[in-house]
């Protein structure tokens, strides 16, 4: 569902409801196949298998005429931010502006 930019989808997805609180990892819950499962289980079951990194792909030195970070504007993002913008997402335009359904 995020791959696909449904985040809202997504969130449902580890609701009890449409308008619920996210699930715990370790709460069981019933699949689509009748059978029951942690959260957990089922969240690893739908993950790929990780690589490396492509070498190509990172940098390894600092960008000669990139901006000064400033540390102050990142200490407003927490969990509690982080969890208040995701329960208010629904979908996700990225910076070209069309969602992937668009694509």
């Amino acid at each position: 569902m995020m791959l696909a930019g449904n985040v809202r989808g997504a969130l449902n997805f580890l609701s009890r409801q449409s308008s619920g609180t996210p699930l715990k990892m370790d709460d069981i819950i019933t699949t689509n196949d009748g059978s029951t499962k942690r959260v957990k289980d089922v969240l690893l079951s739908l993950h790929t298998e990780g690589q490396p990194a492509d070498p190509t792909a990172l940098l390894d030195k600092t960008l000669p005429n990139a901006l000064p970070m400033d540390p102050a504007m990142f200490e407003c993002l927490n969990g509690d931010a982080t969890k208040n913008v995701a329960l208010h997402s629904s979908g996700s335009a990225g910076p070209s502006g069309v969602d992937a359904v668009a694509w």
